[in-house]
């Protein structure tokens, strides 16, 4: 979760009850407990993205990998008042054994992109929605970003034009955002 206000105008944009998914560093989800609490009452998505969002966060060993995990889930829990997701996006969305050792331990299910705008970059505008229109086809996920990585701040006000463009022409092309749910078998899209 990105800031408060960047965060809050993303929701905005979504139709309530059409379930985008948002993924959080829940260092900065502590900060706006009543704003998760919307994203969850509208019909959104929530999964986990670590407590930290440390760019080191694949090179720690499993132990505090779950361990970050775990603290963020439990934040989540506690302001939700539900437990916690099973979907995870690993920070920077790097995977590896190390990741994966962890992930496994915590019976989560990991979850990335089919396109991303590659927005931390700073592209223009076009760029990224030259880059995410391509990518609207059915069950895709495209990734942009509501915050910054701790200690790199970085203007989101593209994502959200971003998502002014990407919402009606989802509906235009027939698309509808649906939140993605754990089946025994992985990951499907929620009816």
């Amino acid at each position: 979760m990105g800031s408060p206000s960047e965060t809050r105008a993303g929701v905005d944009a979504a139709p309530a009850g059409e379930g985008t998914a948002h993924e959080s560093a829940w260092e900065r989800s502590q900060a706006s407990p009543a704003l998760v609490r919307r994203i969850i009452a509208e019909g959104h998505a929530l999964g986990l993205h670590s407590y930290s969002h440390s760019r080191f966060f694949c090179a720690w060993l499993p132990a505090k990998v779950a361990a970050d995990i775990v603290h963020g889930a439990e934040i989540l829990a506690d302001i939700t008042g539900r437990p916690a997701p099973t979907l995870f996006r690993p920070p920077v969305g790097l995977k590896n054994p190390i990741v994966a050792v962890a992930v496994q331990r915590l019976d989560l299910r990991t979850v990335t992109w089919s396109c991303r705008s590659r927005d931390t970059t700073l592209p223009p505008l076009a760029v990224m929605l030259q880059r995410l229109r391509a990518g609207l086809v059915p069950r895709a996920i495209l990734l942009l970003h509501d915050g910054h990585e701790p200690d790199r701040p970085a203007d989101r006000q593209r994502c959200l034009a971003a998502l002014d463009d990407l919402l009606p022409r989802m509906h235009a092309l027939g698309l509808v955002s649906r939140p993605l749910i754990r089946t025994a078998d992985g990951i499907a899209l929620e009816a």
